[in-house]
């Protein structure tokens, strides 16, 4: 395995991208597939779960970013091979990088993971690294009866036919799913440097060095799984300065949208027996299903609209959304995005687009128009009541 180092003239990170000479790359963009003519073999390693324990900052996000780091470094010099690898990550991550082999200057940056697309493992879920941050918003064994809960334990057991790897942190490795427990590779505990009798004497500061210990817990690491021998395989040090411009370690969750709860609408199929044999028949036909995984443009408006909900907005107009859009990437057609907003459910009366989820919807002269609790007064429902009270008046009067 050949490793790559880091340039010294490497650019630090930046809330957006202005300069015109910097090329922005995702693992979900076609951008240096041309260069096919090179070979080179690439050992196929195993897949798998490894879980980054630890108390509030002991560096475990910041770990789990230089994990993330490392494989974009990967995944982009693949592509120069023809080989493609993807990276997600459940929260942002961007660097630059200056390319060892064209001397171009790259921003590279993960793929963002729909949670959505990992509970139903999304076809365009394989090849490549997961990383998942505080896990156990998603993945508590509290709520190990959840349907998402159960749906993800089925997921983690298949990884090795994806080629997919999963990282995720937590600062209590009992807080986590017993299957999820069981699943687990590589258990590594962090303990924050600063705090022990080594880093006060010489003066170390917070959040520079984390000991790391190193647990294999299904023996794919040493062949000898940790309930055998109880042993600890390995023991590191992390020097984290190098990535703290990587990532933003005040991002938070919402934790209202992590404990939302899912309903699973599936295909219900009746065997029917009979003297000549059976028949199947399906009480459901789920067609033409949406994969928001496998087209990184859903994701992409689907992460505006909610940039929009979150300012308060209830409505936007199309070329804000089209003006958005092509800041994050996007360089589509406005029917393309048309389409794509009619894939996340949105709403659209004559000239804007609804932001309220609980907006209802009426048809009033072949236009399409949003109203909230009251009805419109130009609605048909409306005029009948009108009218009828107008009639109870008159007989009243007689």
């Amino acid at each position: 395995m050949t490793t790559v180092n880091k340039p010294q003239n490497e650019l630090p990170l930046a809330d957006s991208l202005q300069d015109e000479n910097v090329l922005a790359f995702s693992t979900d963009s076609d951008i240096l597939t041309q260069n096919s003519s090179r070979s080179i073999k690439v050992r196929k390693a195993p897949s798998l779960f490894n879980v980054i324990t630890g108390p509030r900052g002991s560096l475990k996000t910041l770990l789990l970013t230089m994990l993330a780091c490392r494989n974009l470094l990967k995944c982009f010099y693949f592509r120069y091979y023809g080989i493609t690898k993807h990276v997600w990550t459940n929260y942002p991550i961007g660097f630059y990088h200056r390319s060892m082999l064209d001397d171009k200057v790259y921003y590279l940056k993960p793929e963002p993971l729909n949670m959505e697309s990992l509970y139903t493992f999304d076809a365009g879920l394989a090849s490549g690294w997961v990383y998942i941050d505080e896990i156990d918003q998603w993945y508590d064994r509290q709520d190990w009866a959840a349907v998402t809960q159960k749906l993800t334990n089925a997921v983690i057991t298949q990884i090795r036919k994806r080629e997919l790897s999963l990282g995720a942190t937590t600062q209590n490795f009992q807080w986590l799913n017993a299957r999820a427990q069981f699943q687990t590779d590589t258990l590594i505990n962090c303990r924050e440097a600063a705090f022990t009798p080594w880093g006060r004497k010489f003066g170390l500061q917070m959040g520079h060095v984390s000991f790391l210990t190193l647990k294999d817990l299904s023996g794919v690491n040493t062949g000898y799984q940790y309930a055998e021998n109880f042993r600890t395989y390995n023991t590191k040090l992390l020097h984290g300065e190098r990535y703290w411009d990587k990532y933003d370690t005040n991002f938070q969750f919402d934790p209202m949208e992590t404990k939302a709860r899912y309903t699973i609408k599936r295909d219900a199929k009746t065997l029917v027996l009979g003297p000549g044999g059976y028949k199947v028949e399906s009480a459901n036909q789920l067609d033409n299903m949406n994969s928001k995984q496998s087209n990184p443009d859903v994701a992409l408006f689907s992460d505006v609209i909610e940039e929009f909900r979150e300012q308060g907005k209830v409505s936007v107009k199309p070329y804000e959304i089209w003006s958005k859009a092509n800041e994050l990437g996007w360089h589509g057609t406005t029917s393309q995005g048309g389409s794509i907003l009619g894939i996340l459910g949105l709403a659209r009366n004559r000239y804007e687009y609804i932001l309220d989820r609980n907006a209802d919807i009426n048809e009033d002269a072949g236009n399409r128009s949003v109203c909230g609790g009251k009805p419109s007064p130009h609605s048909p429902n409306s005029n009948k009541k009108a009218k009828a009270k107008a009639k109870a008046k008159s007989q009243e009067g007689k």
